[in-house]
């Protein structure tokens, strides 16, 4: 599978985008920032995005995506997500208050409504498009999943979403077939490690914990994402160390745009 990183931040500016990928042009992993990464043609191509949690920097772009896809798309666009974010989403977001409810909508050719909610459960697995997917309850203020997601050719992708420590989903790292990549989550720096507790993320120190005591898979790359803006210089650093203490485990930080082949 390729990935593309359309925003690997935890908070927005004019060099920094709010989290969303891309895999194979079709099928979002979360919604923070895939209208200012793609065109309108590239908006068009995307069928599903299946979203990890309800919070802001994760769906914001649903509201732009569908209301630039009423025009311009030739199918519904599919949300996958568990029944609770689907509440939330449609209480504060697709709520004909804040935005209009674009389930109601029709799309412009009349091939249906702009967008189609598809709930799973929770450690549930599930296909989108060629995809199939594995959710893990994480360890979040609101209800946030992470996922493995595996291709056709059977390569295994590792999605962390927002966590704090989440024993259940690195545990089950160890016994994942084909695993070739990891996003792992990395808010904080390490002298910010109470916050990052209190709201559920994790800084380089925690994270080097939580792969040191759960074996993960030695030489697969984990890819990090999430980092505060402010907090980039000094986590950077520190990631360096962890580098080094863990040198079987290759890390680095991602950096928007880039593609990743996964396979």
């Amino acid at each position: 599978m390729k990935l593309k990183v359309l925003g690997c931040h935890g908070g927005e500016s004019v060099h920094h985008r709010l989290t969303s990928f891309l895999i194979d042009n079709k099928v979002c992993i979360d919604a923070g920032a895939i209208c200012r990464a793609l065109t309108l043609e590239q908006q068009a191509a995307i069928e599903h995005v299946v979203i990890s949690h309800a919070h802001l920097d994760h769906v914001r772009d649903l509201a732009f995506l569908a209301d630039n896809l009423v025009t311009i798309a030739h199918r519904p666009l599919t949300v996958h997500c568990s029944h609770k974010t689907h509440q939330m989403l449609m209480s504060s977001l697709f709520n004909s208050i804040l935005w209009p409810d674009f389930t109601q909508i029709e799309l412009a050719n009349g091939q249906g409504p702009v967008v189609q909610f598809r709930e799973f459960s929770l450690d549930d697995n599930f296909e989108v498009g060629h995809l199939r997917f594995k959710s893990y309850l994480m360890n979040h203020p609101v209800q946030s999943l992470g996922m493995v997601v595996t291709d056709n050719q059977g390569s295994a992708l590792a999605y962390s979403s927002d966590t704090g420590d989440s024993r259940l989903f690195w545990q089950a790292l160890k016994h994942v077939k084909n695993l070739r990549a990891i996003l792992a989550e990395c808010s904080f720096s390490n002298h910010l490690y109470s916050l990052a507790e209190i709201s559920g993320h994790l800084t380089p120190n925690h994270l080097q914990h939580l792969i040191t005591t759960h074996a993960l898979p030695v030489h697969v790359p984990i890819y990090l994402y999430h980092i505060k803006p402010s907090c980039l210089p000094e986590l950077v650093n520190e990631i360096v160390d962890v580098q080094v203490a863990l040198p079987m485990h290759p890390m680095r930080i991602l950096e928007l745009d880039e593609e990743i082949s996964v396979v």
